[in-house]
């Protein structure tokens, strides 16, 4: 497994993307505290915090637990990844497909990250971005401070089984790290299955009920009310005897 750190990128999942036409070293991992031209929900820039993480990692098909819709797989990827940003803010959850939203009364009440998933033939890649603190907007903690961001990192690369020395890290300007395999666990997801994840994130659906979500039908955009909705077991939406499936 590689590590690719960078003081600074434009996006970490187009870096990601480019890299794993050419390079099936897989599982990589690039994470970053600045990107410049972050992408946020359909194609959108995201704005970039005062403090942020961002990261994205891509993985063979073969990581991936058997009864994996690819097509949710930003609900599957964002519903683990929100229990271990709970560790840091209870209040934090996931508007469907693969937005993270916090809601806590002393707080900014608004959309802290979100989740981006990818498939080619071999793998798939999934970049998520969190507003770790920002005076102006939305974010996980609402005070400054340094250990706050490193409390993050850490529970994102201990979730995904990786022994690294951070603080060595985090001075460099750029440092790629081939891990031994040792030093990683190949099995984070192949035993997590969908239908685990989706039994618990379907209990909070509910909190997505006052969102709206665009959809695509007959080649055409539409804003459709969440509340309208039928979560299906595929983590797909029912309207109309329709079903939508997430593209993010």
């Amino acid at each position: 497994m590689y590590i690719y750190w960078f003081k600074e990128i434009p996006s970490t999942q187009e870096f990601l993307y480019a890299l794993t036409k050419n390079d099936d070293s897989l599982p990589i991992l690039v994470l970053t505290l600045k990107q410049t031209k972050g992408i946020g929900s359909r194609g959108n820039k995201w704005q970039s915090p005062q403090e942020g993480i961002y990261f994205s990692f891509a993985l063979h098909t073969s990581q991936l637990p058997n009864d994996l819709p690819i097509q949710s797989s930003s609900i599957y990827f964002g519903w683990l990844f929100l229990q271990k940003l709970r560790e840091c803010n209870k209040h934090v959850w996931l508007k469907w497909p693969n937005d993270l939203y916090i809601q806590d009364t002393k707080a900014k009440i608004g959309k802290i990250g979100g989740i981006m998933t990818q498939a080619t033939k071999q793998c798939l890649i999934c970049g998520m971005g969190i507003n770790v603190f920002d005076s102006n907007y939305a974010s996980l903690y609402q005070e400054q401070h340094e250990e706050n961001t490193l409390k993050v990192l850490y529970e994102i690369l201990s979730f995904l089984g990786l022994h690294v020395k951070l603080d060595e890290i985090l001075q460099q300007e750029y440092v790629k790290i081939k891990l031994t395999q040792s030093s990683y666990n190949t099995d984070v997801f192949t035993y997590i299955s969908w239908q685990h994840v989706f039994t618990q994130y379907q209990q909070e659906f509910y909190k997505s009920h006052s969102f709206t979500t665009h959809i695509t039908c007959n080649n055409v955009l539409q804003e459709i009310k969440l509340s309208d909705c039928l979560l299906c077991e595929d983590g797909s939406l029912m309207k109309d005897n329709k079903k939508f499936y997430s593209l993010r």
